[in-house]
């Protein structure tokens, strides 16, 4: 039986079933740690605090809330983050990913393991904002 965590990363990646087994190696402690990454200096320069009022509607499986400056809350669940890293990994064009967090998402993917999942200490504050947008908006907003 074939582990996902034997494939190297495909040099141009054709999302399908490769985009699920990297889905799959991100794992709940890895969500939590691109959020708080994010959190705590990724998103400041576009999301604001959320406030009570900005909880409202959020669903039982969200795992983080982010308000853009002027606009409404977006409430995101742990596979919307898994999701968006994916996508930053592959390097689809059009996103207006950088290639720094591009980088930092394929050595994440590189240093993985079947226990920990992708390696997060490798996600900086702009990968890690970078996803976040991704998992916000569906394409990085602010650079």
């Amino acid at each position: 039986m074939s582990n996902p965590f034997d494939k190297p990363v495909p040099v141009t990646p054709q999302l399908g079933i490769w985009a699920d087994n990297a889905a799959q190696a991100v794992t709940d402690a890895n969500v939590k740690e691109i959020i708080e990454i994010a959190a705590y200096g990724g998103v400041t320069h576009w999301a604001v605090q959320p406030q009570d009022e900005d909880f409202d509607g959020a669903q039982p499986d969200t795992v983080a809330t982010f308000v853009p400056e002027a606009s409404e809350s977006v409430h995101l669940t742990a596979d919307d983050i898994r999701k968006a890293y994916v996508r930053l990994l592959a390097g689809i064009e059009g996103l207006y990913i950088g290639a720094a967090a591009h980088r930092a998402a394929i050595q994440a993917w590189r240093d993985r393991t079947e226990q920990d999942g992708i390696d997060t200490s490798r996600i900086d504050a702009d990968a890690a904002d970078q996803i976040i947008q991704l998992a916000c908006f569906g394409h990085v907003m602010y650079a």
